[in-house]
């Protein structure tokens, strides 16, 4: 493929008309299918125009396909493209961060995958996506550009590499969900309540063409009249409930496995539509193991990299791991995939006198629910739950606050009923932030933030940690800079 143009696979064509004919699918069964009979002017002008415009868009995405073109060379990849306007996009595989890889059951019977390149840029450039190539090409891609990443991957002990571990057969497998792990994803992400929206869209779909309203009104009122009927479709209601939500979960988590190389961070998901995202090591910015209530007491974890470049999207953030894994397989995953990110266990409690700043901070919630007590009249007494509610929350956030800077390694936690470990690098740090208020200088306390790499730019702050440790904090940082500087009068 080096040094040869490349084209989109001809399947590009279908699939964007059938976008096309997605899009227009309720004009098209209504004015060509329900009322083709009609000979009002009005319905053949729409079904005419119909015809028309779908015959100039089928043309438009045969000469789009024509004109898109591509070349991958071992340093950069080209990209044509632009029907009326030609442009030429020419891309260092050198700033290429991350690769995602999506392929749909439809397209796996033809060999043809989606491939998005992802780099740093924040403009809206940032990705660019090669729409329906081969599996083949696709391949070539990545083994391409791992290529120009070991090359270009700086000295550091981050980066060292050995050339012939870059093939696939190196990769380290870390985790792969089994049954139990699915089963648990289900009923921790709530997708059984996915059939009340499912079943809702059906029936609203069927009512557009077919005015069953009445009938189900009918249907409802019948079933309705007898407890034992009620019962039991209220079992069927939760058993399908609960069946709809494993069977989208395991679609959608199914076949996930973690593994690794030297150079890259590859995460698979997906049985019907098959994804895959692979992450450069030496882009991750920093690390945070999240649990929420539920998984605290589940005993699980998602682990999030964050990451230059990442996806703006919630549903594209493949930069998370599988989100319910046990809390201690987390911190082997991410001593074993990310070693330079070790997870340390003992960290620094906040001293006593952040409990006293935490406490003398004002209660604006109590505040302002006292006055409204006051307005409405009613009786004060009822003001003591809060009162002692945003206390004891104080209290306790106090507890679970936790810091730590061991070597080049900055650690933070934070939480109440759901908990945020974050671990960064001296070197992913871009910028420190030391404040302190005026309660904060008398107790000798401070509150800290760094900033890394991200889209968006990600922050990650603390409160109420002793003084000397934020001026320790801002020494450790300085270190780096002073280090980077020698190294660049070198």
């Amino acid at each position: 493929m080096k040094n040869t143009k490349q084209y989109f696979h001809p399947l590009y064509i279908l699939l964007e008309f059938y976008v096309t004919l997605r899009n227009f699918s309720v004009a098209i069964i209504y004015f060509i299918l329900l009322k083709y009979d009609v000979d009002s002017s009005f319905y053949v002008v729409m079904r005419y125009f119909l015809y028309v415009y779908l015959t100039l868009n089928f043309l438009y995405i045969v000469i789009r396909w024509m004109t898109t073109s591509y070349i991958v060379n071992d340093g950069s990849i080209q990209i044509d493209y632009g029907v009326i306007s030609r442009q030429r996009r020419n891309i260092p595989l050198s700033k290429i961060q991350n690769v995602r890889k999506q392929t749909p059951t439809a397209l796996r019977l033809f060999n043809v995958t989606s491939v998005t390149l992802e780099t740093g840029s924040v403009n809206k450039d940032a990705a660019i996506k090669l729409s329906l190539i081969s599996d083949k090409q696709a391949e070539s891609i990545t083994c391409a550009l791992e290529r120009t990443q070991s090359i270009s991957a700086p000295e550091t002990s981050e980066s060292v590499v050995n050339m012939e571990s870059e093939t696939s057969d190196s990769r380290k497998v870390h985790f792969t969900a089994a049954k139990e792990n699915i089963i648990k994803a289900s009923s921790m992400s709530l997708q059984f309540l996915a059939i009340v929206p499912i079943l809702a869209s059906i029936y609203y779909k069927i009512n557009d063409f077919f005015n069953i309203e009445s009938k189900v009104n009918h249907w409802i009122s019948n079933l309705l009249t007898s407890w034992i009927s009620i019962v039991i479709s209220t079992l069927i209601f939760v058993i399908m409930a609960i069946l709809v939500g494993i069977v989208i979960t395991y679609f959608r988590y199914g076949n996930f496995k973690v593994s690794s190389n030297e150079e890259y961070i590859f995460i698979q998901k997906g049985v019907l539509n098959e994804q895959t995202f692979s992450i450069a090591k030496r882009y991750v910015q920093a690390i945070q193991i999240e649990q929420t209530f539920m998984k605290r007491l589940l005993g699980l974890a998602e682990i999030k990299y964050v990451i230059a470049g990442e996806a703006e999207s919630e549903e594209d953030k493949f930069s998370s791991l599988y989100p319910f894994i046990p809390i201690k397989k987390a911190y082997q995953l991410v001593n074993e995939i990310t070693p330079n990110f070790m997870v340390v266990s003992s960290m620094e409690r906040l001293p006593k006198s952040a409990l006293w700043m935490k406490f003398l901070r004002i209660p604006w919630v109590w505040i302002i629910y006292t006055v409204f007590l006051i307005i409405l009249n009613i009786n004060l007494w009822w003001s003591v739950p809060i009162f002692v509610i945003t206390y004891g929350v104080r209290f306790l956030r106090y507890l679970s606050m936790h810091y730590l800077i061991q070597g080049e390694i900055l650690q933070f936690k934070s939480g109440l009923f759901s908990s945020n470990l974050f671990i960064t690098r001296r070197e992913k740090v871009i910028r420190v932030i030391l404040k302190r208020s005026w309660l904060q200088k008398h107790l000798k306390l401070a509150s800290i933030t760094t900033v890394n790499r991200s889209k968006p730019v990600h922050f990650e702050s603390i409160q109420d940690i002793p003084y000397e440790f934020g001026k320790t904090f801002i020494k450790w940082f300085e270190y780096q800079s002073t280090k980077s500087i020698e190294n660049n009068s070198d």
